[in-house]
C-alpha cells in the first residue's frame, strides 16, 4: 500500500515528505491545521485526521473597556475590564495599598479602604504558552471630604437668619438638610428660619468633583424661648 499526507485546513504549513507516515510538519504560529493521512491499496483507501495547533504566548490585553482613574477612599465596586479572548485567563494586581480585588477573568471590581493609596492596576493575559506583558491604568485615590457644621445649638421660635456654615472647598458641592425649620441659601453657608418650639436638626453632605462624599451627623438644635421674660415697671402693690 501507499500513504499520503494532505493539509485539509490551515494556511502556511508544509510537509517535509508527504508520503512518509512519520514525516515532519511545520506550521505558522497562531494557526491550527487539520492533516489527513490516507493509505490506499489499489481500489481500497482508508484515512484518518489529526488536528495540530501552533499556539502563541498570550497577547497583551486590549485597551480597558472600563477603568475609573479617580476613586474615593472607603468606597468600592469600581469596575475594571478588558475584552475577553477565548483560551486566556487573566491576572490582576495593584501596586498601591489598602485595596481588595474581587473576582477573576477579564472583569473585576476593586474596593479601596479608608487608608488606601494611589497606584497602578495591572492586568496580564495567560495561556498555555505563557503570560503577556501587562495592560496598566494609573489610579488616584482621593480622600473623602470632612465637613463639620459651625452654628448655634439653640434657636428662638420663628426666628430668621440663623447662620450655619462649613469649610468651603472650591469645586465641591454642598447639600443641606434641616428639620424644624427652612433652609435659606446654598453652598457652604446657609441661614435657617426656625419654626415653632421643638427639636431641630442640621446636617450637610459635601461631595467632591470625583464623587467622594461625606455626610455629617445631625447637629441637634433646641428651638425654645431661652430668655425668661422680665417685667419692667411693676407697680409696688403687685408681687
Amino acid at each position: 500500500y501507499s500513504g499520503l499526507w494532505t493539509i485539509v485546513s490551515g494556511a502556511g504549513g508544509t510537509l517535509v515528505n508527504s508520503t512518509l507516515f512519520n514525516t515532519v510538519f511545520t506550521g505558522v504560529l497562531g494557526e491550527t491545521y487539520t492533516l489527513r493521512w490516507t493509505i490506499s491499496n489499489l481500489s481500497c483507501t482508508s484515512s484518518d485526521e489529526v488536528i495540530v495547533s501552533f499556539p502563541v504566548v498570550a497577547m497583551m490585553p486590549s485597551s480597558f473597556s472600563s477603568a475609573p482613574t479617580q476613586v474615593c477612599k472607603g468606597s468600592g465596586g469600581y469596575v475594571y475590564s478588558v475584552p475577553m479572548v477565548f483560551g486566556n485567563t487573566y491576572l490582576w494586581s495593584y501596586d498601591g495599598t489598602g485595596h481588595t480585588i474581587n473576582g477573576t477573568g477579564n472583569s473585576v471590581t476593586v474596593d479601596f479602604n479608608a487608608t488606601a493609596t494611589s497606584g497602578t492596576l495591572y492586568v496580564r493575559a495567560k495561556n498555555n504558552c505563557g503570560t503577556s506583558a501587562p495592560r496598566t491604568v494609573a489610579i488616584t485615590v482621593n480622600s473623602l471630604p470632612a465637613p463639620s457644621i459651625v452654628g448655634s445649638a439653640t434657636g428662638c421660635p420663628n426666628s430668621t437668619g440663623n447662620s450655619y456654615i462649613t469649610t468651603n472647598n472650591p469645586g465641591n458641592t454642598y447639600s443641606w438638610v434641616v428639620t424644624g425649620g427652612v433652609v435659606i441659601g446654598s453652598g457652604s453657608s446657609i441661614t435657617v428660619n426656625w419654626g415653632p418650639i421643638g427639636p431641630g436638626t442640621v446636617r450637610v453632605t459635601e461631595t467632591s468633583p470625583f464623587g467622594c462624599t461625606f455626610t455629617t451627623p445631625d447637629k441637634n438644635v433646641t428651638i425654645d424661648d431661652i430668655i425668661p421674660p422680665v417685667i419692667i415697671g411693676c407697680p409696688s402693690n403687685i408681687s
